[in-house]
């Protein structure tokens, strides 16, 4: 069984190895209490909010509700603390990240940097 839960300093330092230079908001998924995937937004410094998922292949595939469902979440959120732009830049060699920002709401902005916007 999945948990998902808000990520905590310390999911973040032994997901990523270090303390994210930025202000995030995310949530971590566990699985017998290992971390399989961390994702939420990024608050960077010249103002843009960036999202960002961290998951294996496996975790991509097995947990695909989960991983949505936070998602969802994570936009619901930052709707209503008033973000009126998020932006994410899909892996390339993830064949499916392009579809799953375009199910959350993602719009392709810049198809030569890969970049979405979800500004609704």
């Amino acid at each position: 069984m999945i948990e998902v839960r808000p990520s905590t300093l310390a999911d973040l330092v032994a997901h990523c190895g270090q303390l994210p230079p930025v202000r995030v908001r995310a949530y971590t998924g566990l699985m017998d209490g290992e971390i399989i995937a961390i994702g939420g937004v990024a608050y960077l410094p010249n103002g843009a909010v960036l999202a960002f998922l961290d998951a294996s292949d496996i975790t991509r595939e097995k947990a695909k509700l989960s991983l949505y469902k936070t998602a969802k979440k994570v936009v619901e959120d930052c709707k209503r603390r008033g973000v009126t732009q998020i932006n994410a830049m899909p892996q390339v060699d993830i064949e499916a990240a392009e579809r799953f920002l375009a199910r959350l709401g993602f719009r392709l902005e810049d198809p030569d940097k890969r970049t979405f916007i979800y500004d609704e």
